[in-house]
């Protein structure tokens, strides 16, 4: 049995690491170097030529990487804390062996840290206590040794990230699931004991992920495609008139309606003042599209762009069709005409509403 500190619990890891050995040790942090596959940068708009034309031990990527991960998530509290107590070994730095140093797969907010306060030292621009400055002298980490495929590192910081202390993102979570389906070969249900979700929901995420690439992929949409989509193909997935309304095909994993996923696409990054109408967030694919799509006249109205969402949907759940909402009009309306001699009684702006009404009758019958 191998056990490990991960997201303050232990955890036996036996199962997934095979023939792996930790090994624990001490070492400088400038032996230590921020990943650059780090899975929290997967969808972030950042300096993706840096990252792919420069080697990870380049001082110019290093860098660029520490201001990265201070900025984007909240290295500010580690750096006070740290400066203030010191580096306390309460979860492991896990590393791999990368030309005479250790890549850092699961502790970057940390290490990041270090090195800023260790920075700010040199610079003297921060002053701690003696005791803590030796503290950051050597730390201990957590070698990982022999056959490490990056879907180990990956499944690692996930039983620590996805269902611990610190989670990614959904996509980020996805891409972790995908790697440990595709590359590991896990089932969902191995996956979910892994990171601790259920099957069904492992599945679900998967889905939503290969929505979103789907739409990265198109060169015509690529560039509105975003993580923060996510939550809308995911829902898309989940909602059967949805995914039946974009033909989802579970061979290829893509959706095959091309036409309706053009809509689709559109709905959720563009808003359209004519209608008028806002760009769809996932609550309204969630509780509303779904209903809308079952319902002809709603559907037939929405899809359109006659209606918005909430106009759809009101009319695909009380029922108010147009013929009900006509004859609801109808009589009123007759008795008001019937009063009505010539036109010379009627003022400027009710002959206008009038003259409207005219034209719209005169539009729908010459169709």
């Amino acid at each position: 049995m191998t056990n490990i500190l991960l997201g303050g619990r232990v955890v036996d890891i036996s199962a997934h690491v095979s023939n792996n050995i930790l090994e624990r040790k001490v070492v400088s942090p400038d032996l230590l170097l921020l990943d650059n596959q780090n899975p929290r940068f997967f969808g972030e708009k950042i300096d993706e030529e840096l990252l792919e034309n420069h080697e990870i031990h380049d001082p110019r990527l290093q860098e660029y990487l520490r201001q990265v991960i201070y900025n984007k998530y909240s290295v500010q509290d580690l750096v006070s804390s740290i400066s203030e107590v010191g580096f306390l070994k309460l979860d492991p730095v896990i590393v791999v062996s990368e030309n005479n140093k250790f890549r850092v797969v699961e502790g970057n907010r940390r290490v990041a840290a270090i090195k800023t306060i260790l920075g700010d030292i040199r610079r003297k621009v921060l002053s701690v206590s003696k005791s803590v400055e030796e503290s950051l002298k050597e730390i201990e980490v957590t070698q990982l040794v022999n056959d490490c495929d990056d879907s180990t590192i990956w499944m690692l910081q996930g039983i620590r990230h996805v269902s611990g202390i610190r989670d990614w993102g959904p996509f980020q979570q996805a891409e972790l699931i995908k790697t440990l389906q595709v590359h590991r070969g896990f089932t969902f249900k191995q996956i979910g004991s892994i990171i601790g979700l259920s099957p069904q929901r492992v599945s679900t995420i998967l889905k939503g992920y290969y929505g979103v690439t789907q739409m990265m992929e198109n060169p015509d949409w690529s560039s509105k495609a975003t993580p923060d989509l996510f939550s809308h193909f995911e829902q898309a997935y989940v909602r059967g008139p949805i995914r039946e309304w974009l033909s989802w095909n579970k061979d290829s994993c893509k959706y095959t309606d091309t036409g309706n996923l053009t809509k689709f696409y559109t709905w959720i990054t563009e808003a359209n003042p004519k209608v008028p109408r806002e760009k769809l967030c996932s609550r309204d694919i969630r509780d509303k599209m779904s209903i809308v799509l079952e319902n002809p006249q709603a559907k037939k109205l929405f899809t359109q762009e006659k209606v918005n969402i909430d106009e759809a949907f009101s009319i695909a759940t009380t029922g108010k069709s147009f013929s009900k909402k006509l004859n609801s009009l109808s009589e009123s309306f007759a008795k008001t005409l019937s009063t009505i001699d010539n036109k010379e009684a009627l003022s400027e702006e009710e002959l206008k509403f009038l003259q409207k009404i005219n034209d719209e009758l005169n539009r729908i019958f010459a169709q």
